[in-house]
């Protein structure tokens, strides 16, 4: 499905359910912060070592940023704080899709309904997201009357699927990495699995930040 194709598919859509959809895929392009240039080089050498830690910081609070304000606009004002780390990431091809994620949950955080249009389709070509897919699963679920929370919390992928085994890959690096990853290895294994947003944690680690 072509880029143009996909932002027809999702003009039609309501805005909550093209807003969840945007943060899904953000969630599913994270493992694809651990593409190396080199097996030897560390996990994401492409930035530098002294901020290393602050930028992979400020994309995974974006993500999170992303699911509570599709739940509970309330906590979402309370975590904003939390996002003072966030900067403007390098373009590198390995981080690519992550940037876009950025980008598309900071204007959806200011209704900006066409950017999180514009990330899901531009992530069909910069990304191993399988977007034609999570499209049916959007569409299977508002069929069946599901409602846009219950279907933004849903497992990222089948349990069985190769890109299930890609984002235990990113849980595992994440809860190995040191400096209070294993939060955000809890976090992303809670996505994969499906599991309910805790938002009195999220406030808690907001307040920390």
């Amino acid at each position: 499905m072509e880029r143009k194709e996909i932002e027809k598919e999702l003009e039609r859509l309501p805005k909550e359910w093209v807003v969840a959809f945007a943060v899904r895929l953000s969630a599913q392009c994270l493992p694809a912060l651990l593409e190396k240039k080199d097996t030897a080089d560390p996990y994401f050498s492409y930035w530098p070592p002294e901020i290393r830690s602050q930028y992979l910081l400020g994309v995974l609070c974006l993500n999170m940023l992303g699911y509570v304000l599709s739940t509970d606009a309330a906590v979402a004002n309370i975590c904003l704080k939390a996002y003072a780390y966030t900067v403007h990431l390098p373009s590198s091809v390995a981080i690519r899709t992550a940037y876009f994620s950025s980008k598309a949950l900071s204007c959806s955080l200011r209704g900006a309904y066409s950017s999180a249009r514009l990330f899901s389709a531009r992530t069909a070509s910069d990304s191993r997201v399988d977007i034609v897919e999570e499209l049916s699963l959007l569409k299977e679920k508002q069929k069946e009357n599901e409602d846009v929370a219950g279907y933004l919390l849903l497992p990222l992928w089948s349990f069985e699927s190769g890109w299930y085994q890609y984002g235990q890959k990113f849980v595992e690096v994440l809860r190995n990495y040191g400096f209070g990853f294993d939060f955000w290895a809890g976090w992303y294994q809670d996505r994969l699995e499906g599991k309910g947003l805790n938002m009195e944690l999220i406030k808690a680690v907001a307040s920390l930040s």
